[in-house]
């Protein structure tokens, strides 16, 4: 019983240790936009619960961007996105099990946060970052 219990212990350790690594990965391994022709950079999340996937992004320049949001959980969501002065740049609802195309201006180099603006959605973990530019 005793031996049952210790290596329990030992992988749920082990699960912890290898989770923390992933998520340190993700976030320093942004997921980068691809360019879509006549200079449009589009990225693919998608929206679960609590959750964006991927939830740290990069766009090389600043200019108009697009997601394409999936909300992939059978709740309704959000995508809110606000400059680095706390002004919404742009804030939309995402319909269960619906693919939305969010498209926005990132005027200039720096980072945005963007998160889920239901109760506390983004209390719980629905939230990210966008860096725009090196």
């Amino acid at each position: 019983m005793r031996n049952g219990f210790t290596i329990k212990l030992a992988e749920s350790i082990l699960l912890a240790g290898l989770l923390a690594i992933v998520g340190f990965t993700l976030l320093l391994n942004p997921v980068t936009a691809r360019s879509m022709g006549k200079g449009k950079q589009v990225i693919h999340m998608n929206a679960s619960n609590y959750k964006f996937t991927p939830d740290n992004l990069r766009f090389s320049k600043p200019g108009p961007v697009t997601l394409a949001v999936e909300n992939i959980s059978d709740y309704e969501h959000n995508f809110t996105i606000k400059n680095s002065k706390g002004q919404v740049l742009k804030s939309v609802d995402l319909p269960p099990k619906k693919k939305i195309m969010v498209t926005f201006d990132l005027p200039e180099p720096g980072k945005y946060e963007f998160y889920c603006d239901i109760d506390s959605h983004a209390r719980l973990g629905m939230k990210g970052q966008i860096q725009v530019g090196e």
